[in-house]
């Protein structure tokens, strides 16, 4: 028996279940609004409370958690300290607009340019900047970054993607190349990396925090374009890829279900691109999911669908019991055991556990 499957026969349901979710911090503390600006900078007895009550699987920081090296190396160490099983501590530093402690000049952290920026660079430069990057985070405690960047800037309309230089470059050769460096970089300095977002969110004009973005692309339309850059990731043996909310009718004959918690959207994923590793949801609360289900509907349809973990920054018991209430129901038991067995494999490869 395999270290991991030897931890996942002592686990109880609960603890498997709390596997399967990612919180912020203002989700350990209970809270109940959407926002984070007055989120948690230290432990504090309901996090701990709830770290042995749900065994998350990860917790997602951001810049409100964040305010000096010491700061938070201190709260990274306490949150481990009271879970059973360490957890991915995680955070989005892609670099540009979206960094959480890039830029904070007490924290030891370089702000690195944008994606699309980092992608003029050599790939021994970039090489260097993002195997720099991965230190700084570990020296912090965290061990997980959402940070590879596989949408391609398809509509020149999409601010998001496009307009941000959320994408390392125009042409798709390219970008692969990126995209296995840094995969690549992470595994080497053993920092988890999530490639997002399934299956591109390059050809949408529409914001997935604001509302669901529906594409007209067909599978064969994907093939040729947009999931080349995740069979890059694939074949770069990524351990995690983060999939998207946007909806595909011509795939999934839905306008309103979401990639992240459609089942034949994951297949794709699974199957025609091979993927192994640790699939991820985006935030579950972004509006284009928080409109139509609530949490805990949202969160046993996207385990359903084939997703091995789901973030959500706040509504942690909703998402824990939703997930439980579905298990030997909507949720075979062997489809728990299956994704909880991936996490307890990447976090023992990473030197989590």
């Amino acid at each position: 028996m395999t270290k991991a499957k030897a931890l996942l026969a002592q686990m109880t349901q609960g603890e498997k279940v709390g596997q399967l979710i990612m919180i912020g911090l203002n989700g350990l503390d209970n809270a109940k609004h959407l926002g984070w600006e007055n989120s948690a900078a230290s432990i504090n007895q309901t996090q701990i409370d709830n770290i042995k009550k749900y065994s998350p699987g990860g917790v997602i920081l951001f810049k409100a958690n964040a305010q000096s090296t010491a700061q938070i190396t201190a709260y990274t160490a306490a949150l481990q300290k009271h879970s059973r099983v360490p957890m991915f501590i995680s955070v989005d530093e892609e670099g540009g607009n979206v960094s959480r402690l890039g830029g904070n000049k007490d924290i030891d952290v370089a702000r690195l340019p944008t994606p699309a920026e980092q992608g003029r660079l050599s790939l021994e430069e970039f090489a260097s900047l993002r195997a720099n990057l991965c230190r700084q985070l570990k020296k912090l405690g965290i061990n997980d970054n959402h940070d590879t960047m596989c949408d391609l800037p398809t509509n020149p309309h999409n601010y998001i993607i496009k307009g941000l230089g959320r994408y390392y470059n125009e042409d798709i050769a390219k970008t692969c190349d990126f995209i296995k460096t840094n995969i690549r970089v992470a595994r080497e300095e053993k920092i988890i990396t999530s490639a997002k977002h399934f299956p591109g969110h390059g050809d949408t004009t529409v914001d997935s925090h604001e509302e669901m973005p529906v594409c007209d692309m067909t599978l064969d339309q994907l093939a040729k374009r947009e999931l080349l850059p995740f069979r890059a990731a694939v074949e770069a043996n990524a351990p995690r890829i983060m999939v998207s909310h946007i909806a595909y009718p011509k795939i999934t004959g839905d306008e309103k279900l979401p990639a992240s918690m459609s089942a034949k959207m994951i297949s794709i994923l699974r199957t025609d691109l091979g993927f192994g590793g640790i699939i991820i949801t985006d935030d579950m609360l972004m509006d284009a999911i928080r409109k139509y289900y609530t949490p805990g509907q949202s969160a046993a349809a996207a385990i359903a669908a084939g997703n091995d973990m789901l973030i959500y920054r706040i509504n942690l018991a909703e998402v824990f019991e939703g997930i439980l209430a579905a298990v030997g129901k909507t949720i075979p038991q062997s489809r728990l055991d299956e994704s909880v067995l991936r996490i307890l494999e990447t976090k023992i490869q990473y030197g989590i556990i």
